[in-house]
């Protein structure tokens, strides 16, 4: 038997994939190329060695796809590596996109989408994706119970932080109001609002409600999901809104203390207030992490600060975000 020519695979992929018709060149007879011996992702594609991810899944159906599609809506997500709520972070299905003069994709394992002509395609690891902005408008095609509008705002910022990362910029916030022309033309929100363009592109189209909804509440300088649920639930909780990962320094001039996900001290408040998310495992094998965030915290109460920890259940359960708004209601005085 000779040895199997495979046909290269893409870089995104972990392990290889190869055609039917490559192995049985190589003398190896179709019982042996069936499951359970292989892996077969797709029909006229076979591995070896079970997929680690769904990028490997897009990888393997490259192969028999042809050339004018572009994967799109979650598996772009996954191949950008976006954050996803857990209903999507499961599905693993090859959502493809094609010209809409051209016929629909018929695979198994495929989801077929039309429209390809009004999207930017990219490549990424050698695969042909919509750009992050339409990625990020298509999730919008999705039946609500798989993603909510606070889902759209979390995906939207981190596709902000993407387009236009602010972690490496040294405390840079806008200048204006979240909505007003000001805010919009503030450089800060650049990746905001090459979303307003896509939005605005999508009028008449299927879930464009939500993609306004949404791009409402999308703010640049998110660097965590969890910061963005965290400050939805204060907006919907009709408080005032926070600065995100803002620099916090010493009132006596003596320095910086560090930055803080939420951060409120307008003069109108109450008490100057720090919001911090504790990730379930944050500090897992991190001692050092935990002594830093302890040491940092005794600092900002030392400074007159009020420190609210905020946890998974603040955020995902309805008591849990009752008492996070009246706790902080109560520290800013707008109760």
């Amino acid at each position: 038997m000779r040895p199997i020519q495979f046909t290269p695979t893409h870089p995104a992929a972990s392990g290889p994939a190869f055609l039917v018709s490559e192995a049985r060149a190589a003398g190896m007879s179709d019982h042996a190329c069936r499951p359970p011996r292989m892996h077969a992702p797709t029909s006229s594609v076979r591995s070896l060695v079970p997929f680690e991810s769904a990028i490997d899944y897009a990888a393997a159906h490259a192969l028999v796809l042809p050339d004018d599609i572009a994967f799109s809506h979650v598996m772009a997500a996954h191949i950008w590596k976006l954050p996803l709520p857990t209903a999507l972070a499961r599905d693993q299905r090859v959502h493809v996109m094609r010209h809409s003069r051209l016929p629909r994709i018929e695979r198994k394992g495929c989801v077929p989408h039309r429209g390809l002509e009004s999207r930017t395609v990219v490549e990424v690891n050698g695969l042909p994706v919509t750009s992050l902005e339409d990625t990020w408008a298509d999730l919008a095609d999705l039946a609500p119970r798989l993603i909510s509008i606070s889902d759209l705002v979390m995906i939207g910022d981190a596709v902000v932080e993407r387009l236009s990362p602010t972690q490496w910029i040294h405390d840079e916030h806008p200048s204006a109001e979240p909505g007003s022309t000001q805010w919009w033309s503030d450089p800060v929100t650049v990746g905001c609002q090459r979303l307003r363009d896509i939005v605005h592109g999508r009028a008449g189209h299927r879930g464009v409600r939500s993609l306004r909804a949404a791009l409402d509440l999308i703010r640049p300088r998110v660097w965590s999901p969890s910061e963005s649920y965290a400050r939805l639930v204060v907006v919907e909780g009709q408080l005032p809104e926070p600065q995100l990962n803002k620099q916090v320094n010493h009132e006596n001039g003596n320095g910086p203390i560090g930055i803080v996900d939420l951060h409120w001290r307008q003069h109108r408040f109450r008490n100057k207030v720090a919001g911090e998310y504790q990730g379930e495992g944050k500090y897992d094998g991190r001692k050092d992490l935990r002594a830093s965030d302890n040491a940092r915290r005794l600092l900002l109460e030392d400074d007159g600060w009020k420190v609210i920890e905020i946890f998974k259940r603040d955020i995902f359960t309805l008591p849990g975000r009752t008492s996070l708004v009246h706790r902080i209601a109560g520290l800013l005085g707008v109760a």
